[in-house]
């Protein structure tokens, strides 16, 4: 198989929670929405361009845990080619809260320490490609990653 573009970087998962405004210490508030899904920039941007039909690869490191797991899952269920990833055994994988102001979209993000180093790329067995993906996701992918037709969760960039 082609690989059109392989992004190597950071894999969350994201725990959101959508909130009427940013809570302060001492208080109690219900969010809206809660969405558990994956995260990170270059995942992020590998599914868009998998839904806008390139074939994308995903470089990276998880633990052998429930959420590198989950992880892997929903990049393969979104067409992202997972061969390349690097599992810990025993390693806790990034998990991130992240609170989103729902009038405005703005996040606050906080996460539990990881226990998988940062990948080394002698770790990896990807092939180079023509198309790097960039850690940045721009306003104009945004679009890209609206859920399909039938698929009731987006990926909120």
């Amino acid at each position: 198989m082609t690989i059109d573009a392989i992004g190597l970087g950071l894999c969350t998962v994201d725990m959101l929670f959508v909130v009427d405004r940013q809570p302060t210490f001492d208080t109690t508030m219900r969010a809206s929405q809660y969405l558990r899904q994956g995260g990170g920039p270059v995942p992020t941007s590998l599914v868009a361009l998998a839904r806008l039909g390139a074939s994308t690869s995903y470089v990276g490191k998880i633990g052998d845990d429930p959420d590198g797991d989950f992880i892997r899952a929903e990049l393969e269920k979104e067409g992202v080619d997972t061969s390349s990833f690097v599992v810990v055994p025993g390693g806790l994988t990034r998990v991130a809260l992240v609170l989103v102001e729902e009038a405005t979209g703005e996040r606050g993000f906080t996460t539990r320490p990881e226990t998988c180093a940062d990948l080394n790329p002698a770790e990896s067995t990807a092939k180079p490609s023509p198309t790097p993906v960039s850690s940045t996701l721009t306003t104009p992918t945004r679009p890209a990653c609206r859920p399909p037709a039938g698929r009731a969760k987006p990926v909120i960039p």
